[in-house]
């Protein structure tokens, strides 16, 4: 059977010394079975930072073909490159979310005396933690005075819809998803109620197309 090699994980301090170093690596297995993983994260900063889709968003990219083209698949010996198949994907996409979109629970606070804790998760898709006997206050609540940028599960309905996969779950999964699953609409996002989170102008992490769907290609290098 065949088996997949990971090579131990090497720094690098841009991306020309990543793709190298990828080269390099597959000049040196020649001939074996081998799986090499290279991951690049300045699209996903400047994303979050300046929003998708910006100029500098997709300068980055063009770069990352540039690079790509010019250092591995100009450079990789025919050896190298015989039965050598690149796969550039993403791990997710990311929508829009400007500051006047925030939906700051914490200036709710008929609301706010209702949770147990703060909310979990992140902006585009919170976990609520609800006091006994609240749930269908809170779930009422944030449907008549914020339906509008918010849509609320319960978390039975949520597993059930099959969010998190299929069962079995992990023991503790249920214990940190809480009660109630909030999924901001269009581009809205919760905001920090500590002021700690970045104030990104990029989201990921709801149900949004745009977060969803992720560039997959493939290309056989000989």
């Amino acid at each position: 059977m065949r088996r997949a090699v990971h090579p131990a994980s090497e720094a690098s301090d841009n991306l020309t010394d990543a793709i190298c170093k990828l080269r390099h690596v597959l000049e040196s297995a020649c001939g074996q079975p081998l799986y090499a993983h290279l991951y690049h994260g300045d699209v996903d900063t400047i994303s979050h930072y300046d929003g998708p889709a910006t100029p500098s968003a997709v300068a980055d990219l063009g770069l990352v073909g540039y690079l790509l083209q010019r250092e591995l698949v100009e450079q990789l010996s025919p050896q190298a490159a015989q039965g050598t198949l690149l796969i550039i994907t993403a791990d997710h996409g990311q929508i829009y979310t400007p500051l006047d979109r925030a939906v700051a629970l914490r200036q709710h606070p008929d609301l706010w005396r209702c949770l147990v804790a703060p909310p979990g998760g992140e902006p585009r898709a919170g976990y609520l933690f609800v006091r006994d006997g609240t749930k269908q206050y809170v779930q009422d609540y944030i449907r008549q005075q914020l339906g509008h940028a918010v849509e609320v599960l319960d978390i039975q309905d949520a597993l059930g819809a099959g969010l998190w996969g299929q069962a079995p779950y992990h023991p503790q999964l249920q214990d940190r998803l809480g009660d109630l699953l909030l999924l901001p609409r269009e581009n809205y996002w919760l905001a920090d109620p500590f002021g700690e989170t970045p104030l990104f102008l990029g989201w990921h992490g709801g149900l949004a197309p745009e977060e969803m769907q992720v560039p997959f290609l493939m290309v056989d290098l000989m």
